[in-house]
């Protein structure tokens, strides 16, 4: 649940180291950054078998939580299958962004020939998204926002659940919150009539990073007296040799994806850090 978000996170960092370095972001890059991604979770799954650990846990919550998640992904991508545009305005102009993110092969200045505009301050994570669903799939730009704003859509479902973890809920809890997410409440599914696309984003991301911020919090936490059974009770199960920096390193990097995803979100991120 944590890897959904930090990769709904990454590709707006992608896209802004991309254009440090001028390097131009297209179907190469992507597939690249797609292959170093599959290699280092190999390595991982590698260094996890030697070492004799289950790197997921296969329980009947998970189990449950994963059905959940496939049938929430069906049923909105059901939702859409004959719709080529995003709904309502807002869809336009995030169209309008990733179109240009494409056409200029990354972030751009200038707007045209859509509109007389040369400047560009608004947060792109979800058109990175979109722009790399279109390179991913080849669908024209239109349809990959349907597409990738459905996905992003049903990934709430297991993130919900990673969120209610580290926050301190059972598993039976989180598959629950799930299960409201998503089937019961009409948000976040009515953000494919309203066109808020930005927003889920920023939703989505923001989920990711209380998880990491938690998980500092805790592992900073002076009065744990036997840290690793603590943090194993809590729900985080991966090593804590050198974590310190590895995970202010891994909140830096969703927290820096944060406020490029969305500006008003970036703030409650930031109340809830501060708080």
């Amino acid at each position: 649940g944590l890897a959904i978000g930090l990769s709904v996170a990454l590709p707006p960092l992608l896209l802004l180291l991309a254009q440090q370095v001028r390097l131009p972001w297209g179907a190469p890059t992507t597939w690249g950054y797609v292959l170093l991604c599959t290699l280092a979770w190999a390595a991982l799954a590698v260094r996890d078998a030697r070492r004799e650990r289950m790197p997921l846990a296969v329980d009947a919550p998970s189990l449950v939580l994963f059905g959940i998640a496939l049938a929430g992904l069906l049923v909105r991508l059901y939702a859409v299958r004959d719709v080529p545009v995003g709904l309502l305005g807002d869809s336009y102009q995030h169209t309008l962004m990733a179109q240009l993110l494409v056409d200029h092969q990354g972030l751009f200045q200038s707007w045209q020939p859509y509109a007389a505009l040369k400047t560009f301050t608004y947060h792109f994570g979800f058109h990175a998204n979109v722009a790399f669903t279109h390179y991913l799939t080849g669908v024209d730009v239109p349809r990959s926002l349907v597409l990738a704003g459905q996905v992003l859509n049903a990934l709430t479902i297991p993130l919900v659940f990673t969120l209610l973890r580290a926050l301190g809920g059972s598993r039976w809890a989180g598959v629950w919150a799930a299960l409201v997410v998503g089937f019961v409440g009409n948000m976040p599914a009515f953000f494919v009539n309203w066109g808020r696309y930005t927003q889920l984003a920023g939703q989505l991301v923001l989920m990711a990073l209380v998880v990491c911020w938690v998980a500092l919090a805790q592992y900073q936490e002076p009065k744990t007296k036997n840290l690793e059974s603590h943090v194993e009770r809590r729900g985080f199960r991966a090593s804590l040799r050198g974590l310190p920096y590895r995970l202010a390193l891994l909140a830096a990097l969703v927290t820096a994806g944060m406020m490029l995803t969305h500006y008003l979100v970036t703030v409650l991120a930031a109340l809830f850090v501060l708080g």
